[in-house]
């Protein structure tokens, strides 16, 4: 495909898959990489290099936020959590799993707790 417009107009039409092989031209030469990798890339800040390879886990994204601290300031690492937590709600959409609060679980005890932190802030305000 001729660019990263192209295959974001493929991949909304449904003619791609998120994460199908595809080859782009990217900064000037040809890219074997996934839409998946190109829709993450686009949120980093300008000072990474295209990250071709899978990021599974916390610890990936642990790493991920330390570099760009390191490499792109404080600003642009905001800005990027800010996309990271869009992408990954986008993502959870796209799935089209669903949560209720019974998916939550049960805090046993979580009327005392309220209870408790209530009581705490009305002595402090008293």
């Amino acid at each position: 495909m001729s660019d990263s417009a192209e295959v974001t107009l493929a991949y909304q039409s449904g003619k791609i898959k998120l994460r199908q092989l595809i080859v782009v031209r990217h900064r000037g030469s040809l890219l074997k990489t996934t839409y998946g990798r190109l829709w993450f890339n686009s949120i980093l800040p300008p000072e990474f290099k295209f990250i071709n390879q899978p990021l599974a886990g916390s610890k990936a994204l642990n790493d991920l936020i330390v570099q760009s601290l390191e490499i792109a300031g404080r600003l642009k690492t905001v800005k990027l959590i800010d996309a990271l937590k869009d992408i990954g709600f986008a993502g959870f959409t796209l799935s089209g799993l669903s949560l209720s609060m019974a998916d939550c679980g049960y805090l046993p005890g979580k009327e005392k707790i309220i209870l408790r932190v209530f009581f705490h802030k009305m002595r402090l305000s008293t």
